[in-house]
């Protein structure tokens, strides 16, 4: 029995040590004992690189300006366990937490003794089936990691979601667009419509086929949908059009800064559209205004004021491509420098080369975690024009202190895990 929330916090820590092992037996034997909890849930599934939790808030926000009861499942979360769960815009509360924890113990112990445990990240995941369960409206699921072997392809989802494919994670998903996309493709379900943005060729053709082979209804940007009329406001705002068939939404105007952004919020009316399809009622006019509203934390959010600090959570090298364009499109003339760090099994060397040159200043550093780039791998990766650290708290203290850098803005970027840590640092001063 979990009693205080410290509890739950120190056996996730724990568990931390099993890693990631890809599969669904795990998933299905703790199903099993639920009596399947996931077939209560009505449920919309997201994978792809980059883009995910963009294109689920804005699905999310739109979804519940129209009344709906939505529940929501990212990953990574940002800051605690908690995070990965939202029934609208509320987190999951401790006390809930514990409560989910407590139905899901007797299974996880009893694969604990088989000596197969589940891992960290399928006990989440099965915690966001026991709270939404019975509860909400419509759940959005974003995948972990991957598709075919991640834990959440346990559902059976109304409408499958590829946002895009890029070149993340490839010990697990490959070392090709092709690889990963059919990874990606997993998701893809017997009869389920499949709304995807994958660019590609060979990756496209990937999702393509596992289309026609489960008989899947499939919905392309640029082919079955488009962007029109796309444009940045006097405001500084994306503003587009999105085209379906006899469907148009015009003048999208998106909270959320960024060219790509564009992109994920034509996904998001894509899949609005398949849901209105399937019964449920959305307002056009509704739907549009909450879009001017979906914002995301860690997505181009500016956190501090004079001087300006902007955390991003770019974390691979497609990441980091959308990150330099949206700071040349928002601050093409403006002094800026940079604070990065990373987890050391992503593209390090290449990430930095690509950010080095548009920043007056960049600093790399490490910070405590287990998959942290430590100040050796930043070295090594890194140019003699960057300072390596392994102090970003002093790094970022200096920054602010310094007075003559009122007019410079500070971008964080390179981990989701790490721009938690200075937006929960900055909370406190």
């Amino acid at each position: 029995m979990f009693c205080h929330i410290k509890e739950v916090y120190q056996f996730f820590q724990d568990r931390r040590s099993l890693g990631i092992k890809l599969g669904l037996s795990r998933m299905d034997q703790m199903l099993d004992a639920l009596d399947h909890p996931e077939k209560q849930i009505r449920a919309v599934h997201v994978a792809g690189t980059n883009g995910k939790g963009s294109t689920l808030t804005y699905m999310k926000e739109a979804l519940k300006q129209n009344g709906y009861k939505v529940g929501t499942y990212t990953s990574p979360s940002i800051d605690k366990i908690n995070d990965h769960f939202h029934i609208n815009d509320e987190v999951m509360s401790d006390t809930s937490l514990i409560d989910c924890m407590n139905q899901l113990a007797p299974v996880i112990n009893g694969l604990d003794v088989t000596g197969d445990p589940p891992t960290e990240y399928e006990i989440i995941f099965m915690l966001a089936i026991v709270y939404f369960a019975d509860v909400v409206d419509i759940a959005i699921i974003e995948t972990n990691m991957g598709g075919t072997d991640d834990s959440t392809n346990c559902i059976e989802p109304c409408l499958s979601i590829i946002t895009n494919i890029g070149m993340d994670h490839a010990p697990f998903l490959g070392n090709s667009y092709e690889q990963i996309a059919r990874h990606k493709a997993g998701i893809i379900k017997g009869g389920v419509s499949i709304i995807s943005g994958v660019a590609q060729p060979e990756a496209r053709e990937v999702i393509k086929q596992e289309a026609e082979i489960k008989n899947a209804p499939i919905f392309e940007l640029n082919r079955e949908f488009r962007i029109v009329d796309r444009k940045l406001t006097t405001e500084k705002q994306e503003s587009f059009t999105f085209l379906s068939g006899n469907q148009k939404l015009v003048d999208v105007i998106l909270a959320m800064k960024g060219e790509h952004q564009v992109g994920n919020a034509a996904l998001a009316c894509m899949g609005l559209e398949k849901l209105k399809e399937q019964g449920l009622t959305l307002v056009d006019k509704i739907t549009i205004a909450a879009f001017g509203t979906a914002v995301i934390r860690g997505r181009f959010e500016q956190v501090h004021d004079n001087p300006t600090v902007i955390v991003d959570g770019a974390h691979n090298q497609e990441g980091v491509t959308a990150f330099l364009s949206t700071v040349e499109r928002y601050y093409p003339s403006q002094k800026k420098a940079l604070l990065f760090a990373a987890f050391r099994d992503k593209p390090i060397k290449e990430m930095l080369t690509a950010l080095t040159s548009d920043f007056d200043m960049v600093t790399a550093s490490s910070f405590n975690h287990p998959r942290s780039a430590t100040v050796e791998d930043l070295m090594q990766a890194s140019g003699k024009e960057i300072v390596v650290t392994d102090d970003w708290k002093l790094t970022l203290q200096s920054f602010l202190a310094d007075q003559t850098n009122k007019e410079t803005i500070l971008f964080v970027t390179g981990s989701l895990h790490f721009i938690g840590l200075i937006r929960k640092n900055l909370e406190k001063k």
